[in-house]
């Protein structure tokens, strides 16, 4: 903004001197015959419109110098694209080591290209995309080629680049080919202010198995939001194979570490764990306190499993309550649940009083038509809600 105002005020300046100086060169104002009379807040106003003019022109050759610019560079990134996905189609099952002088002379050739940053990034993000496709041997042979044409320089520039498009391809390609060396570095982009840059990191690390099956999150220094544990449990799941001792992680120190473990053993359904998580119901935390809740509810086998929930239910989050609720209809012993939820509809809140009813409705709809003609006019309400809209 400084700079513009400058620029502004010189040349405001030179814009009413009749000639003036530059190195070498004496150029002439031919505008200083047209202003050189007029008052100055005219001969301002004059030099608004030259500068609006002159900057919508630069406006207009710019906007056409990047559009020219762009298709000239989606040509060539399809050219490149095309070409690299036949080679690599042939050089996938080619020993390297032994091939002829004629494939010999064509790598030569693909090397001399790859001098080339823009061509190497295609060539490089080409492989990436041929191995995230591929498993057994094909996605072996993907290593092979990166290796052999060794591109270790060519990251670690990017890797070290302040533009964050370069890192962020950079991490990309060091999680996809576990590049080794780099890690005390990804460590740090970590904890760095920039949300993008930071779970690109974290997803990094994972795959090159830094925090040995998510163990060493226990005792890292790295605070955990709900976004990175989303993040660390989507990124586990497409991954080959984890080998994780959840109950380590449901027993850690870490708030944000039991949360993740809790959440990853939902997902699981790893029932064995279901005494642990049961002594996590009630937690002075409240997302560890839902997340117990959410886990015991997706491992509810038993009568007695219900029935704990019931007894446990005013410790639940409103979220959990809901899914409580929900489950009802499978409870072993219809009567105990129609009680349980006949006692929601006459003491909790709306939303909850609404969820208790539909459940109701396919349990026991004479409960139901009982209801409605409770005193209380909300419950009412809410029963003509229900059977209005389901019958």
């Amino acid at each position: 903004m400084i700079i513009l105002f400058a620029l502004f005020i010189w040349g405001c300046y030179f814009f009413h001197v009749q000639r003036f100086s530059w190195g070498i060169f004496n150029i002439r104002n031919n505008y200083y015959a047209t202003i050189e009379h007029l008052p100055f807040w005219l001969y301002i106003a004059e030099y608004l419109v030259f500068v609006f003019f002159a900057v919508s022109i630069l406006l207009l050759v710019l906007t056409i110098l990047y559009k020219r610019n762009k298709r000239i560079g989606a040509a060539l990134e399809y050219k490149y694209d095309e070409r690299f996905a036949t080679l690599l189609g042939k050089y996938l099952y080619v020993d390297l080591e032994h091939i002829s002088d004629e494939q010999r002379q064509e790598i030569l050739t693909l090397k001399n290209e790859l001098r080339n940053i823009y061509a190497k990034r295609i060539f490089i993000n080409t492989l990436r995309r041929i191995r995230t496709q591929t498993v057994g041997a094909v996605r072996e042979r993907t290593q092979v080629i990166y290796d052999y044409f060794q591109f270790d320089l060519f990251i670690r520039t990017y890797l070290f680049s302040p533009h964050l498009s370069k890192k962020i391809f950079a991490l990309k390609v060091i999680a996809d080919f576990q590049v080794k060396g780099y890690d005390n570095y990804i460590v740090k982009l970590t904890k760095l202010n920039n949300d993008i840059l930071h779970s690109e990191a974290l997803v990094t690390l994972l795959k090159l198995d830094k925090f040995y099956s998510l163990m060493l999150l226990d005792y890292s220094k790295m605070k955990l939001t709900v976004w990175d544990i989303n993040i660390i449990i989507k990124t586990i799941q497409e991954m080959d194979s984890v080998n994780i001792n959840y109950a380590k992680l449901v027993k850690s120190e870490k708030d944000e570490v039991v949360v993740l473990g809790l959440m990853m053993a939902r997902l699981s359904q790893r029932v064995e764990l279901k005494v642990d998580v049961r002594q996590l119901i009630g937690n002075k935390d409240d997302l560890i306190n839902e997340e117990a809740f959410f886990a015991y509810i997706s491992f509810v086998e038993t009568e007695l499993d219900y029935d704990f929930l019931i007894q446990n239910f005013n410790l639940a989050t409103e979220k959990a309550k809901i899914s409580i609720l929900k489950i009802m209809e499978q409870h072993p012993n219809r009567l105990t649940a129609i009680d349980f939820l006949e006692q929601t509809v006459e003491n909790n809140s709306f939303i909850l009083r609404l969820e208790a009813v539909q459940v109701l409705f396919e349990l026991d709809i004479n409960t139901v038509m009982r209801l409605k003609n409770s005193e209380d006019k909300m419950i009412n309400d809410i029963c003509h809600q229900v059977l209005d809209l389901n019958l």
